[in-house]
């Protein structure tokens, strides 16, 4: 059997597990916050082609920018919200660390260790799946809203353009019954 290592005092282990527990989740966290947002695409377009190919639309899609604009901001709010919320947590669980490994310091250090590493391990376990849960769900909720945004928008220009040219066909069925003659048997009889 190989000799024990040293024995870490009460404040080396709660510094190795804080350590532990802030640099690898805030680490991770902060990556995917930094690949959800340059995975946002970087021209209004991309959300909707079918406004491109219409010359007269700079109102709906100053609307629809503006919209996700706004739900881009409350997701960034939101996910700056939880991160500060995951730091209190950590503080609030470096406390509790320290009070066990105070109070646990009567006992064998290597068993306290153990089972305090169990805890911890299936602690952060947990955590860990329950922030990936969220993310992915924040993920698939922020799709489907641009995505019932970019095809209410649609609607919204296939129902304009109807409406126009309904007017315009009006307009040219008024024009030809207020006129007596058609305008170009009237200008050749001149």
């Amino acid at each position: 059997m190989s000799p024990d290592p040293s024995p870490l005092n009460p404040s080396q282990a709660v510094e190795r597990i804080r350590e532990i527990i802030v640099g690898r989740h805030l680490e991770r966290l902060e990556q995917r916050v930094a690949q959800l947002e340059t995975s946002l695409p970087s021209t209004p377009s991309a959300y909707s082609p079918m406004l491109d190919r219409h010359p007269n639309n700079d109102v709906p899609l100053a609307a629809l920018r503006e919209n996700v604009q706004r739900m881009v901001e409350a997701a960034c709010g939101e996910t700056e919200l939880r991160l500060a919320q995951y730091r209190e947590e950590t503080q609030r669980l470096a406390v509790q660390i320290q009070r066990v490994a105070a109070s646990k310091a009567s006992e064998p250090e290597a068993r306290a260790m153990n089972q305090f590493e169990h805890r911890i391990g299936s602690w952060l376990t947990d955590w860990q799946a329950s922030v990936h849960v969220h993310l992915q769900e924040r993920d698939r909720r922020l799709a489907a809203q641009i995505r019932d945004e970019a095809e209410r928008r649609k609607l919204d220009q296939d129902c304009l353009e109807e409406r126009f040219s309904r007017i315009a066909q009006a307009a040219r069925n008024l024009a030809d019954c207020l006129s007596p003659t058609p305008f170009h048997s009237n200008s050749a009889a001149r």
